[in-house]
């Protein structure tokens, strides 16, 4: 099987944390702030994402990471609100990349597990039971099917 720590892709991301676990979808409130965040939910879709591959340490993966979805949150691209909340932002600019804590084996064919970190080594944890929120806790342990291979 193909190594794809070196690749691009696009994925659904579910959590796989224990008495979190289920799909990464994102918030469509009512609320402007709030529409396009990153939520846990016990049923319902995940939005697929595109890892647009950087670069890679020996234990970090670097990405870019944009939705893959059109008609939401088109090309919208992942960041942190000042809150610390992920979040797929279209007017803001987005600079700073995400880093990939692998867990276990990246072959292509495979579901791949990671820790997310933003770009200054922050995990990416649970807030509320819902949001996906940088440096609390407990630590969002995520899963990745694999759509595309790019």
């Amino acid at each position: 099987m193909n190594d794809i720590r070196t690749r691009s892709f696009i994925a659904k991301l579910s959590c796989t944390t224990d008495d979190y676990e289920g799909p990464v979808g994102f918030s469509d409130s009512h609320l402007h702030a709030q529409a396009g965040w990153l939520i846990l939910g016990p049923d319902g879709e995940s939005l697929p994402l595109r890892f647009e591959y950087i670069e890679h340490t020996d234990s970090r993966i670097h990405y870019n990471i944009y939705s893959a979805t059109p008609n939401v949150f088109n090309s919208a691209t992942l960041g942190v609100s000042l809150n610390g909340y992920l979040g797929l932002y279209t007017l803001a600019q987005v600079r700073d990349f995400w880093k990939a804590e692998p867990l276990g084996e990246w072959v292509e064919g495979a579901d791949i597990d990671f820790i997310l970190r933003d770009h200054l080594g922050q995990r990416v944890g649970i807030h509320n039971d819902t949001y996906l929120t940088v440096g609390v806790r407990p630590v969002a342990k995520l899963r990745a099917k694999i759509l595309k291979v790019l």
